[in-house]
């Protein structure tokens, strides 16, 4: 079964990699670049403007690159819009049950 998003617009990756480097619209998500020390009870999340990522999506049709440039830079900005609110929802989680 093939997922597709809200738009229409395409199936929706089936699998996401958490190991690879993904980086978009001045946003940056490599899982052996996050910090050590991340979970902690002062910890800061990682930075997170959506419509950065939305303003720079926007300008991929007038940006000169190819289609299938765009495919891949399409796929890293829907990558960094789920990897950094999760990774950051887990040390609000982690938070909570460390009573921080």
């Amino acid at each position: 079964a093939i997922t597709t998003n809200a738009a229409g617009a395409g199936p929706l990756p089936t699998t996401l990699h958490y190991c690879q480097r993904y980086d978009f619209a001045n946003h940056t998500f490599a899982k052996r670049k996050i910090r050590h020390d991340f979970f902690r009870c002062d910890g800061t999340p990682m930075d997170f403007d959506a419509d950065a990522i939305m303003r720079e999506l926007d300008l991929l049709d007038v940006s000169g690159l190819s289609g299938s440039q765009k495919k891949v830079q399409r796929r890293m900005a829907y990558m960094i819009c789920h990897l950094i609110p999760l990774i950051n929802l887990a040390l609000e989680e982690y938070k909570v049950d460390m009573n921080c």
